[in-house]
């Protein structure tokens, strides 16, 4: 309940996404947005009693593509909140067919929410965090293997250590260089690839999905950086207390760097207690 004492300063909200963010707002939790998560994971352990490299998460780190006032064709990431990951449009926008149709559906952006995103380019946190990225959308489509042709409308680029970081939405997806050389290097220690998800999802309205990242395939060579597909179906949210509210993203790191495991393993002994004994409920 919300005047309980917290475990840890961190806590998993898995849900609807519209669901889940409100959860976090009675709860007096933010939600962890994609830079924060990756910080988070390289933080983690990274062994096979961690908890927190086997999930699949979901932020509400904005990805929408679009043509901008004065007639631009971008993609825009936003790492805060903003118009388009507000509870209320995502109430709205969200019909319930595309709970039916999730896999492939991105979400309608009104033009103005999308434009107001745009506008924020370059804007950064006050310890220089680039929360907002405007990237040119004919330079990333030129850059995208589509061959062979995708009948599922995404494509796949697959990377093996620091050659991710000639993907033209890289630096964006991290909200920093440096975040995505760090990262790419963590994975290279773990000796897996990178594969990032490229969605067209160019259309006459702008048009959005979240920013996820597939870590459940621990066995596999590959973690999945996902513009999400699935952002009309029950996703695995983490959101932060409240109290960390005034502190800077590297301030969060400094004080409670193992908040993404310890909330993993919060939610773990929850859902044994709920499903029994070695009961681990995926999603």
């Amino acid at each position: 309940m919300k005047n309980q004492p917290i475990k840890s300063p961190g806590r998993v909200f898995n849900d609807y996404a519209s669901t889940a963010l409100s959860a976090m707002k009675v709860e007096e939790f933010m939600p962890v947005y994609f830079p924060l998560l990756a910080e988070g994971l390289m933080h983690a352990p990274y062994n096979d009693f961690s908890i927190a490299w086997k999930r699949e998460y979901f932020t509400p780190s904005i990805r929408a593509t679009g043509i901008t006032r004065g007639g631009s064709k971008v993609i825009v990431y936003g790492h805060m909140p903003n118009s388009l990951n507000d509870i209320t449009l995502l109430d709205s926008l969200i019909q319930p067919r595309d709970v039916i149709n999730h896999q492939q559906t991105p979400i309608p952006a009104p033009q103005e929410a999308f434009q107001q995103l745009v506008d924020a380019d370059s804007l950064s946190d006050e310890s220089g965090n680039r929360l907002v990225w405007v990237v040119d959308y004919e330079t990333v489509k030129r850059h995208i293997n589509t061959t062979p042709d995708s009948t599922k409308g995404y494509y796949p680029q697959h990377y093996k250590d620091e050659n991710a970081l000639e993907h033209p939405e890289a630096a964006a997806i991290f909200a920093s260089h440096e975040r995505a050389y760090r990262f790419l290097q963590n994975l290279k220690l773990a000796e897996k690839n990178l594969t990032i998800i490229y969605f067209d999802d160019f259309a006459d309205e702008p048009r959005f999905r979240f920013i996820n990242i597939d870590s459940k395939s621990a066995e596999s060579k590959e973690h999945y950086v996902l513009t999400n597909y699935a952002i009309n179906w029950k996703l695995h949210f983490v959101g932060l207390h409240l109290s960390l509210s005034s502190l800077s993203l590297d301030q969060i790191l400094d004080q409670s760097p193992w908040f993404l495991e310890r909330a993993e393993q919060d939610y773990n002994e929850e859902q044994k207690r709920r499903f029994g004994t070695g009961a681990t409920i995926f999603i």
